[in-house]
């Protein structure tokens, strides 16, 4: 039944528990004769862009956590600095990783709804699904185009500016969460919760570890420890000040506080002095933890706690792979990947650097104990080099059909995908079945030959590079080494990463893509990208739109990440790769 705040502070009795069950009763039987008593469920509303519209709305609550539903959570995430490109990547990052997977049974967690607080259109517990967390950003703006870009997104600049909160963003949101509760019937959720975008929350961790996730704690005061050693903080000096989780009760309960109080933290203090003092429910949430205030490191440490939750096999494509070649063959025990060099013909300039690139990097272990390391598809498909010698096989890329698609996903075969006799041609190109194009589909099409060439010879990735990429052989190869071979590399996607800006109505679908100078994924990926991916012409580079395939994959993305010093780029000119190579081609690395 209904949590509605007292009016009137509460006085703590020492009853039998017969005479608090009779108490109970009693008062429950009185309710019910005037009406005032009724057991509910959360029942639809609209909107939730305002109190206003909450108030239409008849938003309300059930009075315990339902079972085998866990809470309702309402998550404030405050964004500083909010309109800056590196505070636009972390909040694109925080949409696609906790948030995304918030839900998902995948890491572990209860499937459950995530909403937006703008896009809610009904609010019901019941078979069909609820909203169970619903979150909105905080942004330091109030500007219409900044909110328009994130519709997600709330300003809360001009509110409460004659309270203490006027300069405290956690205090005008839990604030702003009070006047929600209190415009509907009873409550809505039944803990508010503040973050600011250098919090991540790991969801397998959160909702398995924390008891507050299955009974609800009506006096819930929960921070992160400002040490991640001291496990047993229960008090707001150790508390860091970029997360807070309050009961719905003690959110109610803040006015009262307020006005007793000159600042934001004497309040705070306040109240968890009272709940440590009577009932001892202040506590460190579980599977809350600080992210770093770069946006690429907070990604790598989100992908590092996925990493710790799922295994990267795709039994599917273990099933394919086996049935087509049994035991696959690899490198000593280490990953091999084909590479794709794009080129073009009708240029000259374009033809030295193949020969430059030839005999440089491509060339970087003959004369070695291990000559083949290095080899081309031709000599594998000839079966002039051993597979087992050859970790990377490399070929040139032409599109070679004057007359052809700009991208071609249909093929069933290699006969259909590569164009044949063609004049004056290289030995160690593949010539596509395409028009010839930079960001209209080859890159596509080259992933789809790739694709049905694993039916002939197996590679753990499939690898694309620029003529305009120098790499560096002897530091590339061992961290390639490292990489996880079939069947873990399931939909593995390696690279430099570019994280994309944070706008959620842009073009640029995921967290992130790889480059397009040097880029590979396995080759499970590569089918889901060319199967599902069939795009038209897009105003926007290469990588990008590969990158917006990967990211359609209905499961976590396998990143994987090599230094940049493994390759330079750009290096244009032929004479300025024979020159690059000479000064750094002797780079190398112990394996």
């Amino acid at each position: 039944f209904s949590r509605d705040a007292p009016e009137e502070p509460l006085i703590i009795l020492k009853m039998s528990r017969r005479s608090t069950v009779s108490i109970l009763v009693l008062f429950l039987l009185i309710l019910q004769s005037f009406g005032g008593f009724k057991f509910t469920h959360h029942v639809p509303y609209r909107s939730l862009a305002s109190s206003a519209a909450m108030v239409d709305a008849g938003m309300v609550g059930a009075g315990t956590v339902d079972a085998g539903m866990g809470p309702r959570l309402l998550l404030g995430i405050a964004s500083v600095n909010s309109s800056t490109s590196e505070e636009r990547r972390m909040r694109r990052i925080i949409r696609y990783t906790y948030l995304k997977w918030f839900g998902s049974t995948v890491l572990g967690n209860p499937k459950i709804d995530v909403c937006a607080l703008n896009e809610i259109n009904t609010f019901s517990r019941n078979e069909t699904g609820h909203c169970q967390v619903v979150y909105t950003f905080i942004l330091d703006s109030n500007k219409t185009d900044a909110l328009e870009k994130d519709p997600d997104a709330i300003s809360l600049l001009d509110e409460h500016s004659n309270t203490i909160a006027r300069n405290d963003t956690k205090m005008k949101w839990f604030t702003f969460a009070r006047e929600l509760l209190d415009s509907a019937t009873v409550e809505a959720f039944d803990y508010v919760l503040y973050a600011t975008t250098r919090i991540s929350i790991l969801p397998s961790v959160f909702w398995n570890e924390n008891d507050a996730m299955r009974t609800y704690r009506p006096f819930m005061f929960a921070g992160l420890p400002k040490n991640s050693t001291d496990r047993h903080c229960s008090s707001l000096d150790c508390f860091d000040e970029q997360f807070l989780c309050l009961s719905s009760k003690l959110v109610r309960e803040l006015p009262r506080v307020i006005d007793k109080v000159s600042e934001p933290r004497e309040a705070w203090k306040m109240l968890s002095a009272g709940v440590v003092n009577n009932v001892s429910e202040a506590n460190v949430m579980r599977g809350v933890r600080r992210q770093s205030n770069m946006s690429v490191e907070a990604l790598y440490k989100w992908d590092s706690y996925v990493e710790n939750v799922i295994d990267y096999i795709d039994e599917e494509e273990v099933k394919r792979v086996e049935a087509i070649h049994g035991n696959v063959s690899n490198y000593h025990g280490k990953p091999r990947m084909l590479m794709g060099i794009f080129t073009y013909n009708a240029s000259e300039v374009e033809r030295e650097r193949r020969k430059a690139i030839r005999e440089t990097y491509l060339s970087a272990y003959k004369g070695s104990k291990t000559p083949n390391r290095i080899c081309s598809l031709q000599e594998l498909r000839e079966k002039t080099v051993p597979e087992a010698e050859c970790q990377v096989a490399y070929a040139f890329v032409f599109g070679q059909n004057p007359e052809g698609p700009l991208m071609r996903l249909d093929a069933a075969s290699l006969d259909e995908m590569e164009f044949r006799n063609v004049p004056n041609s290289e030995p160690d190109g593949v010539y596509l079945n395409i028009r010839e194009n930079l960001a209209e589909g080859k890159s596509e099409s080259y992933l789809k030959w790739a694709v049905l060439l694993q039916d002939d010879l197996h590679f753990d990735y499939i690898g694309k590079v620029d003529t305009d990429t120098l790499v560096f052989p002897r530091r590339f190869l061992p961290k390639l080494s490292q990489l996880p071979t079939f069947p873990r590399n399931a939909r593995g996607y390696g690279g430099q990463d570019d994280i994309k800006p944070g706008d959620i109505d842009n073009t640029a679908f995921g967290v992130s893509f790889m480059r397009g100078r040097f880029y590979w994924m396995s080759p499970d990926l590569a089918r889901f990208t060319t199967l599902h991916c069939n795009r038209t012409t897009e105003p926007y580079s290469e990588d990008k739109a590969v990158g917006n395939c990967v990211n359609l994959h209905p499961l976590p993305i396998q990143r994987l990440r090599v230094h940049r010093a493994t390759y330079a780029h750009p290096v244009k000119h032929p004479d300025s790769i024979r020159k690059y190579w000479r000064s750094h081609g002797h780079l190398s690395m112990e394996e």
